[in-house]
């Protein structure tokens, strides 16, 4: 992922001295969420949390810049939930494959299917969520991260994968895990370049792109009796 650099913000303002009258009750977790939306939206249209600025997410709202601070401490912290609601639809899709049926090794060929899926069914959101998320989200937060969670329960199907036989024994579940990521997520970026220009990717199809690499991933990872197991499922 891709460290973003965060802008300066300014000076807060003295209390009282913005001379914005104080929210009725409901009014400031309404505005918390028009401030997200228009953070949110001009992500997509922009890409990058380095193409803007907190002035920018206050002129689409149509508050000042200070009122933004009176919600979110800083511009780390407002695109990061920003990015947070966006891991939340990615680990509902996801999350719901670490407990249905079928043997580890099964579920860890569809969650990465359910992967690519999500990538190319969200694809503006996806190049945003993996291509420019922003640092300074504290270790303590990462338990309830749903992006973290989605990759601690592929790290458990791993290693459940590996107990049942039906992954290398030498193979350590984290980086096996994160290799796995590593391919899904580069089979995205692969069919996402092929659609914005084909003759760049000179394949038949996006199928062929995903088939082989999802193949060509678990190859690497399985025993005798995983790639059973696949060709059963």
């Amino acid at each position: 992922m891709t460290a973003t650099p965060i802008s300066k913000r300014p000076a807060r303002p003295a209390p009282g001295g913005s001379g914005r009258h104080r929210a009725r009750k409901g009014e400031g977790t309404r505005l918390r969420e028009q401030i997200i939306a228009a953070a949110q939206q001009l992500l997509l249209e922009r890409g990058s949390v380095a193409a803007v600025s907190i002035r920018d997410v206050a002129e689409r709202v149509g508050v000042t810049s200070p009122a933004i601070y009176l919600h979110f401490e800083d511009k780390e912290r407002l695109f990061y939930e920003c990015c947070r609601q966006g891991f939340e639809l990615f680990a509902a899709r996801l999350v719901p494959v670490l407990t249905s049926g079928g043997s580890p090794i099964q579920r860890i060929k569809r969650m990465g299917e359910e992967y690519v899926a999500f990538g190319l069914d969200n694809s503006q959101q996806y190049l945003v969520l993996f291509g420019t998320v922003p640092e300074g989200m504290p270790e303590s937060e990462l338990p309830n991260d749903p992006g973290h969670q989605t990759l601690s329960g592929l790290v458990t199907l791993v290693a459940e994968a590996k107990t049942a036989g039906e992954i290398r024994p030498e193979l350590d579940p984290a980086p096996t895990a994160a290799a796995l990521w590593a391919v899904v997520h580069g089979a995205v970026h692969v069919v996402l370049t092929r659609r914005a220009a084909p003759a760049i990717v000179p394949v038949p199809d996006e199928k062929s792109i995903v088939t082989t690499a999802l193949e060509i991933a678990m190859a690497g990872v399985t025993t005798a009796k995983g790639k059973r197991r696949l060709a059963a499922g």
